[in-house]
This record gives C-alpha cells, sequence and structure tokens, in this order.
C-alpha cells in the first residue's frame, strides 16, 4: 500500500517550531496557513517535502498512523 503524503497542520507547526516558523519556512504569512484544515494542502505538502524530505518523512508516518 502506499502512503500519501498527508501531513497534519499541527504536527508539521509542531515539527517546525511554532505555526510562525512554518510559515516563514513555506514562505506565506501566518494568516494563511491558519485557513487550512486539519491538513497541508497538498502544493505545502510536496514543497515541505522538496525542502525537507527526512522530515516529511516523519509527518507523513505520523499522520498515517505509522510508527
Amino acid at each position: 500500500m502506499k502512503t500519501q503524503l498527508r501531513i497534519r497542520t499541527d504536527d508539521a507547526a509542531r515539527y517546525f517550531g511554532g505555526k510562525a516558523k512554518l510559515a516563514r519556512t513555506l514562505e506565506i504569512t501566518p494568516q494563511a496557513l491558519t485557513k487550512w484544515g486539519e491538513y497541508l494542502p497538498i502544493s505545502r505538502a510536496y514543497q515541505l517535502a522538496y525542502l525537507y524530505p527526512k522530515e516529511v518523512k516523519v509527518l507523513v508516518a505520523q499522520a498515517n498512523g505509522i510508527k
């Protein structure tokens, strides 16, 4: 089974040190980030995967309940 590139917004924010730091990492405003739902938009998930591939593996595993 292939794992989807789903990353929880709260998990990503926690991993990167908060929502403001995550927003800076993605070069967006914190206000834009607060409009997201439970999961990062797929385009932003791919952006993070490109910038931080190792970190995203951890975040995807968390979102999919994989240890």
